[in-house]
């Protein structure tokens, strides 16, 4: 099954609105209103699943309808959007699409594609696709295609970003960055044995929590030889315990213990080991 994009369309025409939602599923893409900035605006940052956003040349700034449509709408999309990339470290493709492309033409160049309403609709959603497929994130998602079909329905969406980011890191070689994505896939690992714990074991996750050890460790230990070959437990074991030392829970280490440096070969070397958890359990 082909799953469609969520996009964003911020246009206070509502039926030209429809029209043009229902255009869209014709190229993959499933289309969100908002009637106003502020709206669309606090959608964009509550959806990571919103990938893109189309914004008209005028619109409400508010969802006050007393107010008039204004002329530097565009202006305030452009520099809002830009401020959820940064607080949120993401990279939002946009383009304008408006019945007056002459006006805003020559202000957007280099920033923005500008289209007309009614008779370019076709080379916006062509030229929309043409964006989303040069996101890194779609890149990720291509080349791992088996464990994002593998995890669909299965994680939620903050938990399906936190692997793209965890994905988009495997070649990055500071530290910092490296200890923080180790406690990323611990907390991955800890969906994903949640998630397949009463599927597999007929007991759910929550009858763990009582006991000696983490919840995670004692599951595991329940699925050794019955659920997971030997091999594929000793990998989650080292997976949980490397994000537990060395990643954000900071576990303590005794003063003498040679300790290990995390490198980025260590930290593909985890991931690795999670995608073939996710591949074997789902």
């Amino acid at each position: 099954m082909i799953m469609s994009t969520k996009i964003l369309l911020i246009d206070d025409d509502s039926i030209y609105s429809t029209k043009l939602q229902t255009e869209a599923k014709a190229f993959g893409l499933e289309m969100v209103i908002a009637d106003n900035l502020e709206d669309g605006m606090e959608m964009l940052r509550g959806s990571r699943k919103l990938k893109a956003v189309v914004l008209d040349g005028r619109c409400f700034l508010t969802d006050d309808k007393q107010e008039p449509v204004r002329s530097n709408f565009v202006s305030h999309a452009l520099r809002q959007i830009g401020e959820i990339e940064d607080d949120y470290s993401r990279i939002i493709p946009f383009c304008i699409n408006t019945e007056t492309p002459a006006d805003f033409a020559e202000d957007m160049v280099g920033i923005a594609e500008v289209f007309a309403k009614e008779t370019e609709h076709n080379m916006l959603f062509q030229h929309i696709n043409s964006m989303l497929k040069a996101l890194p994130e779609t890149i990720v998602r291509e080349e791992f295609e088996a464990v994002f079909s593998k995890i669909q329905n299965r994680f939620d969406e903050d938990d399906e970003e936190l692997l793209v980011s965890v994905l988009q890191t495997i070649g990055k070689s500071d530290r910092a960055e490296i200890a923080t994505h180790l406690g990323l896939l611990r907390r991955l690992l800890e969906t994903l044995i949640d998630g397949v714990c009463e599927e597999k074991l007929h007991k759910p996750f929550d009858s763990f929590l009582r006991g000696e050890g983490s919840r995670t460790r004692r599951i595991l230990e329940a699925m050794r030889y019955q659920v997971l070959p030997i091999e594929l437990y000793d990998s989650a074991i080292h997976l949980y315990r490397i994000g537990s030392r060395y990643g954000n829970h900071q576990d303590p280490i005794a003063p003498g213990t040679i300790t290990l440096h995390p490198n980025k070969y260590t930290y593909q070397r985890m991931v690795y080991a999670l995608l073939e958890l996710i591949v074997f359990l789902l």
